[in-house]
C-alpha cells in the first residue's frame, strides 16, 4: 500500500479498483470466546484455510434467489462483478431490497 502513496507523489499513480480480503489479512475472524469448543475452532479455522486457499469458494453455484430462481448455476464460480451486482437476495434471506 506504501507503494501507491509513492506513486501517486511522483504522479504516476493510475486508479484501479483493489479489494482485499481473508488472504490479505485485511478481514479475519475474531477471537473465539471461551465457550466456543475446540473442535468448532478447528472446523472453522478449517474453512477458513481452504477459503484462503482457494479450495473452497463460498459463492459457487448453484445459488438461488428468495423465488427459488437459480441465479447462479451448479458450479458456477461468479465473478467479482456479477457478485457486487446482485439485486436480489438469496434463498433463505427474510426481507426486501429497498427501492
Amino acid at each position: 500500500m506504501a507503494a501507491l502513496a509513492i506513486e501517486a507523489f511522483q504522479g504516476t499513480y493510475e486508479p484501479k479498483i483493489q479489494r482485499f480480503g481473508i488472504a490479505d489479512g485485511v478481514v479475519d475472524l475474531s477471537e473465539f470466546g471461551p465457550n466456543v469448543p475446540e473442535d468448532v475452532i478447528e472446523q472453522v479455522n478449517t474453512v477458513k484455510e481452504s477459503i484462503i486457499t482457494g479450495d473452497l469458494f463460498p459463492f459457487e453455484g448453484p445459488i438461488y434467489d428468495q423465488d427459488g430462481n437459480v441465479v447462479i448455476e451448479a458450479g458456477t464460480r461468479p465473478d467479482t462483478l456479477t457478485l457486487e451486482s446482485m439485486n436480489y437476495l438469496v434463498q433463505g434471506v427474510v426481507g426486501t431490497i429497498p427501492n
